[in-house]
């Protein structure tokens, strides 16, 4: 039996090639990014002007709250939200 270079060996059962296969990597990882970049700069502007949402972005850049943060603990806005909704919880209508 005789060594064969990995770069011509073959990768599966149907005969593809260690090259063919990387390429496809390489293009489903330009496809995803692709994919990222589209909702970044399409769907994400385009759902901000929905006219459901547009009230929660107005609310969120006239209070200057930073949307990406992870915990909005310092907000006020949002820990009274907080309690109210830990209150709902614990003593619901009767």
């Amino acid at each position: 039996m005789t060594y064969q270079e990995p770069s011509v060996m073959p990768n599966d059962a149907t005969g593809n090639s260690r090259g063919k296969h990387r390429l496809l990597q390489y293009l489903n990882l330009v496809f995803c990014c692709s994919l990222v970049l589209i909702f970044m700069f399409v769907v994400g502007p385009w759902i901000e002007k929905v006219p459901m949402v547009k009230p929660l972005v107005t609310f969120i850049e006239e209070r200057d709250i930073d949307a990406g943060a992870l915990y909005y603990t310092e907000i006020e806005e949002f820990s009274e939200a907080d309690i109210n909704m830990t209150n709902s919880m614990k003593y619901p209508p009767k």
